[in-house]
Formats: structure tokens, C-alpha cells, sequence
């Protein structure tokens, strides 16, 4: 009887030193994911050490990539119109030779697509834009020379372009 007694307390001590054990060696790691200001509240890990600040920021540069997208020819054949994003929306801008700099030449809050207005000799344009992202696009006309802008539709309906 005294054997078994000493046998169940020396397994009791045994678990009591394992799990001990345990909770020292993964207090650090579930001390770090707890703490990690860059992980959602909805994700949980295991055994995932904290992202740095640092990382981040390196990181940032692959994450903010900028595309561009052909949008139109110029009907006088000097250059094109691409969108590209900045910021937050994509803008059209002008390239006027291949290999050439970009002219921003619409800046708004909202996307922008479009395309030069056929035949035109100045330069217009048609755009396509919503408003507060109603994603209702509506047609307007821009002048290049004065950077005007006139709604041509109704400001109700969805309009799009369709081939310029």
C-alpha cells in the first residue's frame, strides 16, 4: 500500500513538473501573440511570433504596387490615354511618346475611366466617373485646355462609354 502511495504521488509531481515545464516554455510565444498589435482580433495562431514594425515597412513596398491600363488612342496619333492608380482611385493620365512620362490630367476622388472624344482636335475627352462611390457612372466632358468638366448625362441612370 505505501508503494503505491509513493508511486501516485511521484507520477502527481511528475505531471505537476511537466506542466510547469510546458507553461514556461510557451509563456513567451502566447505572451508574444497576445501582444502582437498587427494581428486581427478574429485570427488566432499558434507558435506565430510577433510581426515588427520594421518588417512592415519593408514589406509595404510589394503590398503598394501601381498598375497602369490602356484606355484610349489620341485620335491626332500623339500618344494615349492609360489609368493609373495614386492614392486612392485610379486617374487617367497622357503618354505622348512610348517610353515617355505620364501627364496626370484628371485628379479626383473617385475613379476615373474614359477616352479621348473621336475626331476631336483638341484633345477632349469623354470620362466616366461615379459619385461617392454610388458606383451610378455618369458621362462628362473634359476640356483638356481649361481643365473644365461638364456632366453630359441625366446624374440618375448608370451610363458607361462603350467603344470611343
Amino acid at each position: 500500500m505505501l508503494r503505491c502511495v509513493v508511486e501516485a504521488n511521484t507520477l502527481r509531481t511528475r505531471g505537476v513538473l511537466t506542466a510547469a515545464l510546458l507553461l514556461l516554455t510557451c509563456a513567451p510565444v502566447l505572451a508574444a501573440e497576445a501582444d502582437d498589435p498587427h494581428r486581427p482580433a478574429a485570427i488566432e495562431t499558434t507558435g506565430v511570433p510577433a510581426v515588427s514594425d520594421e518588417l512592415l515597412q519593408q514589406l509595404d513596398r510589394y503590398e503598394n504596387v501601381r498598375g497602369a491600363s490602356f484606355s484610349s488612342w489620341a485620335p491626332d496619333g500623339n500618344g494615349l490615354l492609360i489609368r493609373t492608380r495614386f492614392a486612392n482611385s485610379a486617374q487617367l493620365h497622357r503618354v505622348y511618346t512610348p517610353g515617355g512620362r505620364r501627364e496626370q490630367i484628371t485628379f479626383y476622388e473617385e475613379p476615373v475611366g474614359g477616352g479621348f472624344l473621336p475626331r476631336a482636335k483638341d484633345g477632349a475627352i469623354l470620362l466616366t466617373m461615379s459619385s461617392g462611390g454610388n458606383e451610378n457612372n455618369q458621362v462628362y466632358y473634359f476640356d483638356p485646355a481649361n481643365y473644365r468638366t461638364d456632366r453630359l448625362t441625366d446624374g440618375k441612370s448608370r451610363y458607361g462609354l462603350g467603344p470611343t
